[in-house]
């Protein structure tokens, strides 16, 4: 436990070289004693650190032998882990047929055992899968049940979170009076708490959706004018008078 400890401490410190050998002599140790739940867990936390490192074999290699311990031993909420652990290495890979299989086993998993804040993380990330697809149906109904869940357990910074991804969602829709709703409402949950983290991107978000508002509005006017008088708007702008 205490090496586990020291390894995670080691990342935040962004030092991989010393979590590496705090996990590894981890590992050693446990496979000693025969704790297949602690030998599960160190090698997941060694494939995270091969992971950040870019050695993706390796961890995929670690992440593997973990999912098949933890699926042996029937350890459900280290087995949803893995399996999450599984589908975003295969995206990595680009086996996005694997990674959807991994996403919905682990997403069972959390359900049956009442994980709200990891049901709820799950069907966000799945629902990226059909909205980056283009079949913003489905990514809306995953959406709307993360949101729900979120809602009920007063996750404000995950509910503003999953906001911003309604309010892309939107603006791709060409609807951007509900993208802005969506913003803002993003934007004012973040500051009821102090949070400052990513309100550049809602503020980004916000520009963007300001921009088509002007273009839709921009293009209506234009759809008024005749095709002299266009011309004319088109010259001013190229001559810096517009």
């Amino acid at each position: 436990m205490a090496l586990n400890a020291l390894g995670n401490v080691m990342i935040t410190q962004d030092d991989y070289i010393s979590a590496l050998a705090a996990y590894e002599e981890s590992l050693k140790l446990r496979r000693e004693l025969g704790d297949q739940w602690g030998v599960a867990g160190a090698l997941s936390n060694l494939a995270s650190v091969m992971h950040n490192q870019g050695n993706h074999v390796v961890a995929r290699k670690f992440y593997e032998e973990s999912l098949a311990i933890r699926r042996k031993i029937g350890d459900k909420a280290g087995l949803s882990i893995s399996l999450n652990n599984m589908r975003i290495s295969s995206m990595e890979q680009g086996d996005y047929a694997a990674a959807k299989i991994f996403h919905e086993e682990s997403l069972a998993i959390r359900r049956e055992i009442g994980d709200k804040p990891g049901t709820a993380m799950s069907l966000n990330s799945l629902g990226c899968v059909p909205f980056s697809q283009g079949n913003h149906a489905a990514a809306q109904a995953l959406y709307d049940e993360a949101l729900a869940l979120l809602r009920e357990m007063g996750d404000k910074l995950g509910v503003a979170t999953l906001l911003n991804n309604l309010a892309v969602m939107a603006l791709e829709d060409h609807d951007a009076v509900k993208a802005q709703a969506l913003c803002i409402e993003s934007l004012k949950l973040r500051q009821t708490f102090g949070s400052k983290i990513h309100l550049p991107y809602n503020l980004a978000g916000l520009a963007g959706v300001a921009l088509e508002i002007a273009i839709n509005a921009a293009w209506a006017q234009g759809a008024q004018l005749t095709l002299d008088q266009a011309i004319d708007e088109a010259l001013k702008v190229i001559d810096g008078n517009g």
